[in-house]
């Protein structure tokens, strides 16, 4: 599962415009490292979380395989 950082920086940019499409994206980087959560918008953990969903669904599909 790959997205580009076009269509991420896209996706984040017009979720908010609190902050600059730069500093969401970098937020994004940073909560799907584990670096923070806690501290960023609820728009960008909940992005964080369905990604991680989504790709514990496909291995899980995988693995079926």
């Amino acid at each position: 599962m790959y997205f580009s950082i076009q269509e991420i920086s896209k996706t984040i940019n017009s979720l908010t415009e609190e902050e600059s499409s730069e500093v969401m994206y970098n937020n994004f980087v940073m909560c799907m490292n584990g670096e923070i959560r806690d501290e960023l918008p609820e728009v960008i953990v909940a992005a964080c979380d369905t990604v991680r969903l989504y790709k514990k669904t496909h291995d899980l599909i995988e693995k079926i395989k």
